[in-house]
């Protein structure tokens, strides 16, 4: 009595028994951790306070959720058919995804997301199927692959139409809109966000809200309007402050300081990126520490501080290669180009931008590619070989119509004028500034296209056409004074002068 019987040769209970056990508590210790990554992200969007507590719960458990949800991969990985895997593989992906972003690495997020999107397809999940695209674009997209991007979002987008997931559809067309605005394509994008934020305030997402009108300050700044740029970011602030989103507030804080900047108020600027840099590390967001930072730099940049400028892209590259973001990287390292070139260092210059192209090569990011190829001919340009940067502004060139970056192109057109303008070929440089005005108006990018016009304008001066050269200066000038750019200034001079010598 009380011997447990078997035959010889087959597992023993006992042992059978054992495993069975260790299998139980292995799914309940899945459980419990599933448990404190979801408190942790509920608590996350709580508010400010809420946050902070998050963070650290998160913090603390850390080990253990990721060792769990491993756990949970390795049986789905042996046994796709286990319900309970299958799952947890989906929930441990898509539970906390705002918290989670600062704490995990791409390739990290990326291999969350590809376990979950096959554990969604074998419950026959479509919505947490959308999610799964949703965030795995949103990886591509942060590693500049905007193309594969465009290709998750507009799965996910067909997904969230059919389920009838409209908050899914809002949040899906906003992130369609950063990847076509990244593109160079800002037109698109802005429609993009208009249907976004209709969607937003129609399932009363007022987070999503937030996001969308920041999106869309975003493009406004980027067609040269800060003005309206200002106005949707100041919008996004009051939503942010009003739900308690500190990390928003910190972001919107940077585009705010941006908007501001490129109205020619750097000295504003940077007291907005100092309350930004303190909420990033109030609430641990290193990749928002990071960007404050750039963003600081580079106002101190216009202010004539370079060495300041210098201090803080040196701490934002720390960052960047902590976090392991090889794109902030190697924008960084453009920024740090840039400014050794402004204390006439264009050697050392030249070393950052060849860094930040083999980054650019490493990662596949076409887009950043271009801008060190770009960087390498202004370079060049200061260094008084404009035939060697005309080499690098044609592949930088080359790129952004490989990639179809309409206002990156426009942008080459413009310093390919310049180089051969260097040259004495003045009407090949005025071709190029009459496409790159092309390129301009057809995406309605103001400030490009005031730019664009007063090219033109010096090219026509110096062939005296004279006539010609005031009426294209006039035209920009409108321009700068309506988007109140720093630029008003230097074309008033060159008119004055025009006008006096007729």
């Amino acid at each position: 009595p009380g011997r447990v019987k078997y035959n010889w040769g087959e597992p023993h209970p006992l042992a059978i028994d054992r495993k069975r056990r260790k299998n139980e508590s292995d799914r309940r210790a899945v459980r419990t951790f599933f448990g404190i990554l979801s408190a942790a992200g509920t608590l996350y969007l709580r508010d400010a306070a809420g946050a902070r507590e998050a963070l650290a719960l998160y913090d603390r458990e850390a080990t253990n959720i990721c060792y769990w949800r491993a756990w949970t991969a390795r049986v789905f990985a042996a046994a796709a058919d286990d319900p309970f895997a299958a799952e947890m593989c989906r929930d441990y992906a898509l539970t906390a995804t705002e918290l989670v972003d600062l704490r995990l690495l791409a390739v990290e997020k990326a291999q969350w997301m590809e376990v979950a999107l096959d554990a969604c397809g074998r419950l026959g999940d479509r919505i947490g199927e959308g999610k799964a695209l949703g965030n795995l674009g949103n990886v591509c997209a942060a590693q500049g692959d905007s193309r594969k991007a465009i290709e998750f979002f507009e799965k996910c987008l067909t997904i969230a139409a059919e389920s009838r997931d409209r908050r899914g559809e809002g949040h899906t067309l906003t992130n369609l809109g950063l990847v076509w605005a990244d593109l160079g394509d800002v037109r698109k994008a802005l429609g993009l966000y208009e249907r976004a934020l209709a969607i937003a305030r129609e399932v009363g997402d007022r987070r999503g809200e937030s996001q969308i009108l920041g999106n869309l300050g975003l493009a406004w700044d980027d067609l040269g309007d800060a003005k309206k740029a200002i106005d949707c970011y100041e919008q996004d602030l009051a939503i942010v402050i009003a739900i308690g989103d500190r990390r928003g507030e910190g972001q919107t804080l940077n585009n705010l300081g941006n908007a501001w900047q490129s109205l020619g108020y750097a000295t504003t600027a940077v007291g907005l990126y100092e309350q930004s840099l303190a909420i990033a590390r109030e609430v641990g967001d290193r990749g928002g520490e990071s960007q404050a930072l750039g963003n600081l730099g580079a106002a101190w940049s216009a202010l004539g501080d370079i060495e300041r400028a210098i201090a803080f892209f040196d701490k934002d590259l720390a960052i960047a290669r902590e976090l392991g973001d090889r794109r902030a990287e190697g924008q960084t390292l453009n920024n740090l180009g840039l400014a050794w070139a402004e204390i006439g260092d264009v050697r050392k210059a030249i070393n950052f931008y060849e860094s930040a192209l083999l980054i650019a090569r490493a990662t596949g990011d076409r887009r950043a590619e271009g801008q060190a190829m770009n960087n390498l001919g202004l370079a060049w340009a200061k260094l008084g070989d404009p035939a060697k940067a005309i080499g690098f502004y044609e592949q930088d060139l080359a790129i952004a119509q490989a990639i179809g970056d309409r206002r990156g192109e426009g942008q080459t057109l413009g310093n390919l004028g310049l180089a051969w303008y260097a040259l004495g070929n003045k009407e090949t440089a005025l071709a190029f500034h009459e496409q790159d005005l092309a390129i301009a108006r057809e995406t309605g990018d103001r400030h490009g296209e005031a730019s664009a016009l007063f090219n033109v304008a010096l090219v026509l001066d110096s062939l005296d056409r004279c006539d010609e050269a005031i009426k294209h200066a006039e035209s920009a000038l409108t321009i700068f004074q309506a988007i109140d750019s720093p630029q008003t200034e230097p074309v008033q001079e060159a008119l004055v002068g025009w006008r006096g010598s007729r």
